[in-house]
């Protein structure tokens, strides 16, 4: 055994007895449970932190749930975290940006992005390009829409855009090289490590679907033409109509 697998172990350990003090004094304080388990008071909160945060996320969870179950659905939780607080940040950040080059036109452009990630997505999904796996750890879903997803289109939109400015590029080049960028993002990034690994969505193909005429043997990406074509449009598009609108309405 490694010594992280040991640690694991150890972990678990200490995860069974704290599990069991508490059932039988559920308002037992993190100092009593370390006295009462021999336990030291640093594994004792970070056990209790984790039982804690579980039964707030879980319906109908107890104390007598399988230990193994609680881990994992605990473990799931916690990934899906990660995913929701990584994309929020960026697209923060990435919005920040836009705001003091563009001003409150960014607001639109939000607007905008949002209703395509949830509405459009829920819709071609329903058509059967792609699903989101509501037992994965996608976490809470709008429709059929994992609610992290529109935070990632903001970051991958916004910032695609941003690069271009960096640069010392005019916007309407901008743009453009936004467009570019995305479908890069997508294609090196998002589709092998998030669709192909992670299978937070999973492709499936349609027989008659919206690029059929595109042969088959250049469909050999993770993910169908359309998909990389709506990268390449979609970004140009909603950045260029920003810069409309903050140039029409400073």
């Amino acid at each position: 055994m490694s010594p992280q697998q040991s640690r694991q172990a150890d972990f678990r350990k200490a995860i069974t007895k704290v599990l069991e003090t508490m059932k039988k004094v559920p308002s037992i304080s993190k100092s009593d449970i370390s006295r009462a388990t021999g336990i030291d008071t640093l594994t004792v909160s970070r056990a209790t932190d984790l039982i804690t945060r579980a039964k707030d996320s879980l319906v109908n969870t107890s104390l007598d749930l399988d230990l193994d179950q609680f881990v994992e659905r605990a473990a799931v939780r916690a990934r899906y975290i990660k995913i929701l607080t990584l994309f929020t940040l960026l697209a923060s950040l990435s919005t920040f940006l836009m705001w003091n080059y563009v001003g409150w036109s960014v607001l639109i452009q939000l607007v905008g992005i949002v209703l395509v990630a949830l509405f459009g997505e829920s819709f071609v999904s329903a058509q059967g390009y792609y699903e989101y796996p509501k037992k994965h750890d996608n976490g809470p879903f709008f429709r059929n829409v994992p609610v992290w997803i529109p935070f990632l289109w903001i970051f991958s939109i916004q910032a695609s855009f941003l690069v271009g400015l960096v640069f010392g590029l005019p916007a309407i080049q901008a743009c453009i090289l936004s467009g570019i960028l995305a479908v890069g993002f997508d294609l090196i990034l998002l589709e092998p490590y998030f669709s192909s690994r992670r299978e937070l969505w999973i492709w499936d193909s349609v027989e008659d679907g919206y690029f059929k005429f595109v042969p088959t043997e250049l469909d050999v990406f993770t993910a169908p033409p359309g998909n990389y074509f709506t990268w390449v449009i979609f970004p140009i598009v909603i950045n260029f109509a920003t810069i409309i609108v903050s140039s029409i309405f400073p």
